[in-house]
């Protein structure tokens, strides 16, 4: 005879399953007491099924359906409920309304609270800041950035937010910061763009909750950094095209007046300026002169015109 030992199979339960079994267990004996409809509880954890105030009505799961406060009271005046054990009558019919106003506080605190919001707060916060960065000393755009900045981090204690979104955010802002040191036509200014625009998606894509910000919002914010850093490059793509204005490098075709002059050496006046010059024509004092070529040594060769 031989012994076959059996192995005993280990049912593993994640914490989530215990999480909903316990949701269920603890809206099914709430529905029990109150007399409501059991088997919709359940569902309504397992298979999040959601309902309309009719259908809730014709289910069992809600008393009434009032349109406002005064219709709610009246609906419920004389209802019977069940307060510790004891059965208690409501005695609502024409019952004072008491509204609490927020507090100045609380209203603040509300606004902050909205996504929407929170990250508008940041956008502009980033954008005065590079202002800042791409005309030092102008100094508003740097205060109010900073300013509007904090805000946004006082927003982000409030709300629940995803650190990779935030990142991605900062890296787009970083990157079009670095467009001003570097000249890449754009190219960090595009990856920027879409870094933003992925951290912006991602900023509050969190497990506990669903909040998120608004595409509208984030369309909107997008194509005006887009708009401004597409002025940046052109800016900058238009300077670097320019030929040099001023300086010893600037002054090809330039026009002069011969102020001294003997031999094929002599003095010009141009721009404000003495230079030494040399040329190939006779010259003399007060002979209108054009710069046809530069050399290393800051004397310039002219020609008579």
């Amino acid at each position: 005879m031989k012994l076959v030992k059996r192995k005993k199979k280990k049912i593993v339960i994640s914490w989530g399953e215990k999480i909903e079994n316990y949701a269920i267990s603890f809206l099914q004996s709430i529905a029990e007491e109150r007399g409501r409809n059991i088997e919709w509880a359940e569902q309504a954890v397992k298979n999040s099924d959601s309902i309309t105030a009719s259908e809730a009505l014709k289910l069992n799961v809600i008393d009434v359906i009032s349109p406002n406060v005064p219709s709610l009271l009246n609906s419920i005046h004389g209802k019977k409920i069940k307060v510790n054990e004891k059965q208690l009558v409501l005695n609502t019919s024409g019952a004072k309304q008491n509204f609490l106003e927020m507090s100045l506080k609380q209203k603040i605190v509300n606004i902050l609270s909205t996504p929407d919001i929170a990250f508008l707060l940041l956008s502009l916060g980033s954008l005065g800041i590079l202002i800042e960065f791409y005309n030092p000393g102008t100094i508003f755009p740097g205060v109010a950035g900073i300013i509007s900045l904090l805000i946004g981090f006082v927003s982000l204690q409030i709300l629940p937010f995803n650190y990779g979104g935030l990142a991605l955010v900062f890296v787009g802002l970083a990157l079009f910061v670095a467009e001003v040191y570097v000249t890449s036509y754009g190219l960090l200014s595009l990856a920027g763009l879409i870094s933003f625009i992925f951290g912006a998606i991602l900023l509050f894509d969190t497990s506990e909750s669903d909040i998120k910000v608004g595409y509208a919002v984030i369309i909107a914010t997008s194509a005006t950094l887009g708009i401004f850093f597409l002025y940046v490059v052109y800016s900058v793509s238009r300077t670097l095209n320019l030929s040099t204005m001023s300086g010893f490098e600037g002054m090809d075709g330039e026009q002069g007046e011969v102020v001294l002059w003997e031999g094929t050496n002599g003095k010009i006046f141009i721009n404000g300026e003495y230079w030494n010059a040399y040329s190939d024509d006779t010259l003399q004092a007060g002979d209108s002169v054009k710069v046809t070529e530069t050399t290393g040594s800051l004397n310039i060769k002219v020609s008579k015109n």
